[in-house]
């Protein structure tokens, strides 16, 4: 007699004889087993899940921060990649890739030092309770009980003119709950002011003077701290910065103190940009975060992707709009002129594909406007001759039906050329080695 299980066949709902694609659900809606499948959130590395094989060469020429799944600031060694967290629900979202960038402040957690001025005489103590990494290095600013006062904490630094900084800084209410922080000339007149509430977690912003394209915001921490931001140019002729920072008192910024902890403050930052990056510390001088680099060349590329034909998948988040975020790019070893790309053209992903210096296909996936930071975008694009598609999030699909595929030697994520970083998150990078249907591009991105 035939044992009960060999007469048994392993079915999908539907009846559907099962595949090596019934594995995963992304690999179910392709109804296809990808030749690469990069899982950077879920598994927190660099190993592909298809062939168990790094294939990955990551490179970052300094160490640099990120968030852990229990929400705390922590370090990275040289070359060792980050893979960063929400920090107040823990939920993993992949692969950090930020550009290259300087804070340019002195003595980001040491408040008690002369690089920060205290016009006031107000008291700062060092070390008063623990800061966003969990170590007791955060300090307390106690406000004087002078009448009628601006109780500032200040601190100059020198920028390019024209310029657009970011101005960010941790802090954690204990008794005052509004913060005021601004960049501005240093005689006050011109610049940009970020007001923030650390008992609901709101941010405003303003110009003033000659200052412009002022915003702000704020990002929660466990243990009720924030991080707070105010970005913005303070005018065209102006290179040397002055950073305030001041507690309010019923909207006010002119009130007679009360001599008790007014707030909790660590980890300043001054970059040049249109947005904040991960803290970067200072001690005696200024202090440069690396870029980080990820590409896969030669037989590790090679041994998995497709010239005349594929689909690729990026799950991501941006965490500042540039005028280009690159996500990933197949490409020859320089620039776009052969390249298979997925990118954001001031926040709007795009599907593009160029074969000597000529644009194959350009795919700007709909809706045609920017997607924001901290947003997930699911964005997929298909390749073969004649016949290019895309889309985002299960939209519109757009197409283009005239076109040749390139030739192209390697994968880089997150960048193009040490250039037009990502300057966010990629949860995960699929690619399959077929042009998926039309209707299957739509069902995966959902």
């Amino acid at each position: 007699m035939r044992a009960l299980g060999a007469s048994r066949t392993s079915v999908v709902p539907g009846g559907v004889l099962a595949g090596p694609w019934v594995r995963n659900e992304l690999w179910r809606r392709a109804r296809a087993v990808p030749s690469l499948d990069l899982r950077f959130a879920d598994d927190k590395s660099l190993t592909d899940a298809v062939t168990g094989q790094s294939l990955i060469t990551f490179t970052r020429a300094s160490s640099a921060t990120f968030i852990n799944s229990a929400g705390t600031l922590q370090t990275a060694a040289t070359d060792v990649p980050r893979f960063d967290h929400n920090p107040t629900t823990g939920e993993s979202l992949g692969l950090l890739v930020e550009e290259q960038r300087t804070n340019l402040l002195l003595r980001s957690e040491e408040f008690d030092n002369a690089s920060w001025s205290k016009p006031q005489s107000d008291t700062i103590t060092a070390n008063s309770i623990a800061s966003p990494t969990g170590a007791t290095t955060a300090d307390s600013f106690v406000e004087n009980t002078a009448s009628g006062a601006v109780h500032t904490l200040l601190q100059d630094g020198t920028i390019v003119a024209n310029s657009t900084n970011s101005f960010s800084c941790f802090f954690k209410s204990a008794g005052r709950t509004q913060i005021v922080i601004k960049l501005s000339s240093t005689d006050e007149f011109n610049g940009c002011t970020g007001t923030f509430d650390l008992s609901v977690g709101t941010a405003a912003a303003v110009n003033f003077g000659t200052g412009s394209g002022a915003t702000a915001s704020i990002q929660a921490f466990p243990s009720g701290w924030y991080r707070c931001v105010i970005n913005g140019n303070i005018g065209s002729a102006l290179t040397t910065v002055r950073l305030r920072i001041r507690p309010l008192s019923g909207g006010n910024e002119i009130y007679t103190g009360n001599g008790a902890t007014a707030y909790y403050i660590w980890g300043a930052q001054l970059e040049a940009g249109a947005f904040p990056t991960s803290y970067i510390p200072t001690t005696t001088a200024a202090a440069t975060r690396s870029a980080d680099v990820a590409s896969i060349t030669g037989a590790n590329f090679s041994s998995w992707y497709r010239q005349d034909e594929g689909t690729v998948f990026a799950d991501f988040r941006l965490n500042g709009i540039a005028s280009q975020n690159k996500v990933v790019n197949a490409d020859a070893g320089a620039g776009f002129a052969n390249s298979v790309d997925i990118y954001c053209i001031t926040g709007i992903p795009r599907f593009d594909v160029w074969e000597s210096s000529t644009a194959q296909a350009q795919l700007s996936t709909l809706p045609s406007s920017s997607i924001g930071v901290n947003v997930d975008s699911r964005t997929i694009g298909s390749y073969k001759l004649n016949d290019f598609a895309a889309t985002r999030n299960g939209g519109t699909l757009i197409t283009d039906a005239a076109g040749i595929t390139p030739t192209t030697t390697r994968l880089v994520i997150g960048s193009q050329s040490a250039s037009n970083y990502l300057n966010g998150t990629i949860r995960r990078l699929t690619f399959f080695p077929q042009r998926l249907a039309n209707s299957t591009l739509q069902a995966i991105t959902q």
